[in-house]
């Protein structure tokens, strides 16, 4: 009875986390397009610039990276990392672990989302996300908060630092990110300017 409580409670957790994971990944992959694009050469520069196309794609890029950030990093969302950790915490004993989380690693990164350099990503997420991304309001143009990179960035390497964690922990597996088995939007700028030439 009490294992079985403890696989149901694990195969809960897992499949939450599979969900959240992959959430987590198109993020990952969203940024690391949004980098290269910051880093193109002056021919692939005047190509992107100058399709409207590829232009769009950018601003519907950072548009789902907020959204998909803010569903992983909003405390009361199902699938958030906060959740996540809170059923680490609370299910300590009843969880199947592969290689046991010390409790104090799971409070570590609990606590490291008080600091204040996240807490300064999160409200600039959250606002930005209520003002420009899911909502028109009509104050949205005085409102002078912009997501950075480095806002993008931190929360991004936490994710990957605690799916790392908790993945190994229940599996022993380190998670595979997918953007490092597809091509990303280099390889589509790099065909588009072998076809110029």
């Amino acid at each position: 009875m009490i294992q079985d409580k403890k696989t149901r409670i694990t195969e809960d957790l897992i499949k939450k986390l599979e969900i959240s994971t992959q959430s987590f990944d198109s993020c990952y992959t969203i940024l690391d397009d949004i980098k290269y694009l910051g880093k193109v050469t002056e021919s692939q520069r005047e190509i992107i610039d100058s399709s409207q196309y590829l232009l769009r794609q950018i601003d519907y890029s950072w548009r789902i990276l907020i959204i998909e950030l803010w569903k992983l990093f909003k405390p009361n969302q199902h699938f958030s990392v906060q959740k996540i950790l809170n059923i680490l915490e609370s299910n300590y004993k009843s969880i199947s672990w592969h290689n046991q989380i010390p409790i104090e690693k799971i409070n570590e990164l609990q606590n490291r989302l008080d600091q204040p350099e996240y807490i300064e990503a999160l409200k600039t997420l959250d606002s930005v996300r209520s003002k420009f991304v899911a909502h028109i309001d009509n104050n949205r143009f005085s409102f002078e908060k912009r997501i950075t990179k480095d806002h993008v960035t931190i929360l991004i390497e936490y994710g990957k630092e605690m799916f790392n964690i908790v993945w190994l922990s229940l599996d022993g597996s380190e998670f595979m990110f997918n953007h490092l088995r597809f091509n990303g939007i280099n390889s589509i700028v790099n065909k588009i300017l072998d076809i110029e030439s």
